[in-house]
């Protein structure tokens, strides 16, 4: 939950059950989840064997927030975000900007951003920045500036979008037809939920307040259909994020969120269109 990091309760192949008997191809871990079980006494090869176990696949690891602060707790949290990458077999490092909203200039970012992704191509690790709906990087403009800064990043390490509708709606920043106008191949991910009409609070509280796809008001068939260039090599996620679901049992909130969300990529017409098999969106 932002604003509150507590590590799930739930143990890790429990969670990893709970995702592949609702249906799930994969599912993207924190950082925070490899630390604490590694702190536990698991090791990489165990947590490796219970995703085998259930064919599982991690394609991103969540979530950098403090990449662009120059500190030496930044720096160790880059270094356990790839260590959980390499651990999960994940290729993709997802990234947010000025989250605290201090009005970070995006030309100002450019360089730390560079840094990042040369570190990241370094492990073999993709960044994918996630433009939210508060901050400097809340545009695509803005997130353009940071993509281009980093295009000559060597290796794999060229940069791309995690692409959330709650932020494109909530934002208001970035229409439908600039999802479709941009080039499929920048997307990295894609992240479905839902929420209600009000607004409740500024975004970041607002944010924790999320439904299930359909359980709201986005035109989640309008986002599905303006991002299908970049399925299927970008995989489908769900992101709810709200204490009433945090609180539900775990299998009921996995085959809740596998469930809305294969209703609503049937409602777009791109049942199939996902990364991996059988229509099967990735869960959070």
């Amino acid at each position: 939950m932002p604003g509150a990091p507590e590590v799930t309760r739930h143990g890790f192949e429990e969670r990893v059950n709970a995702c592949a008997e609702a249906g799930f191809d994969g599912m993207c871990l924190h950082v925070r989840d490899h630390a604490k079980w590694r702190a536990e006494g698991r090791d990489d090869a165990w947590m490796r064997a219970v995703l085998d176990r259930h064919a599982m696949a991690v394609p991103a690891v969540e979530f950098l927030a403090d990449w662009h602060d120059g500190t030496d707790d930044a720096d160790q949290t880059l270094a356990a975000a790839l260590a959980a990458a390499r651990c999960f077999g994940a290729d993709v490092l997802n990234v947010g900007a000025d989250i605290a909203g201090r009005g970070v200039p995006p030309r100002d970012l450019a360089r730390p951003f560079v840094r990042l992704c040369e570190r990241a191509a370094d492990a073999g690790v993709r960044i994918a920045l996630e433009v939210l709906a508060w901050g400097s990087v809340s545009d695509l403009d803005a997130a353009t500036v940071l993509l281009d800064a980093a295009h000559g990043t060597a290796g794999s390490g060229r940069p791309g979008l995690v692409v959330d509708c709650w932020h494109v709606f909530r934002g208001g920043r970035i229409g439908l037809d600039d999802l479709r106008r941009l080039d499929p191949a920048l997307i990295l991910g894609v992240q479905l939920n839902d929420a209600p009409a009000g607004v409740a609070g500024p975004p970041p509280v607002d944010t924790m307040r999320r439904h299930f796809c359909g359980h709201g008001t986005f035109d989640i068939t309008g986002f599905l259909r303006a991002v299908r260039g970049a399925l299927p090599a970008a995989p489908v996620a769900v992101e709810v994020i709200a204490p009433e679901v945090a609180a539900l049992p775990l299998d009921v909130a996995a085959r809740r969120a596998a469930t809305s969300a294969r209703t609503a990529l049937a409602s777009a017409g791109l049942a199939d269109a996902v990364a991996g098999t059988g229509g099967r969106p990735g869960a959070r």
